[in-house]
């Protein structure tokens, strides 16, 4: 836990001064000291967390609180590294202050979505900055959808070849394919049961349509499956 003496050094010559070479000295040296005792980690492992529970006297949040106060981007994007969460409310804030490039530095670390912002009553520039993040979600979601899919029909298509090389070789030695027989049961079995599904609803059908032919006269006729 960082001591009050640090936060308040980090509000006061940090943050309420903009000024990036103290923030980054100050961060730095708090890091080596808290982290001493830790080996064989690097610094950005050990300085990711070091702000995210990190408040002012009044219980801002530092992130918020450099928002809140104009400062510059570079200063916004050493807090986040060094911890600070990204949140819902910083989002509002910064659109809040009409500080469009400050909100696209956020929205690289947050998910946008519909109503987070009001476009209405927005800057034309905050607008912007939520448009493109709303398309690079867009495109990354298409993106991960796609390695999704390739990573399925290449573990799929490992798997069959596993179990095939497995099936080879027992049968070589005369034992019992156990995987083998697990696998093409499975696909077999599903193979199978879409098979009995379709003919049901096949038959459902030809018994409707019949049904309905004969409907005046009475009769019910049935398809045994």
């Amino acid at each position: 836990r960082i001591p009050a003496a640090s936060i308040k050094s980090i509000v006061s010559m940090g943050i309420l001064g903009d000024s990036l070479p103290w923030l980054k000295s100050l961060l730095d040296s708090l890091t080596d000291s808290l982290f001493k005792k830790v080996r064989g980690e690097k610094q950005n492992s050990r300085s990711m967390h070091l702000l995210k529970e990190a408040v002012d006297e009044d219980g801002m949040p530092l992130l918020s609180l450099a928002i809140s106060l104009g400062c510059s981007e570079d200063i916004v994007s050493l807090l986040i590294r060094y911890g600070c969460p990204v949140g819902e409310s910083e989002i509002k804030l910064a659109a809040k202050n009409d500080l469009a490039q400050i909100l696209s530095k956020l929205l690289h670390y947050q998910v946008y979505h519909d109503g987070m912002i009001d476009l209405e009553t927005c800057s034309p520039a905050v607008a912007t900055v939520v448009r493109d993040a709303l398309e690079r979600q867009k495109i990354q979601r298409s993106t991960l959808r796609k390695e999704a899919e390739a990573f399925l029909v290449s573990f799929f298509q490992k798997l069959l070849d596993i179990c095939f090389c497995s099936r080879r070789y027992q049968q070589t030695q005369n034992e019992n394919d156990l995987i083998g027989r697990a696998v093409s049961s499975a696909l077999v079995g599903n193979v199978e049961l879409c098979a009995l599904r379709k003919r049901q609803k096949s038959v459902t059908s030809i018994e409707s349509q019949m049904n309905e032919a004969l409907g005046s006269g009475g009769g019910v006729i049935s398809i045994a499956p």
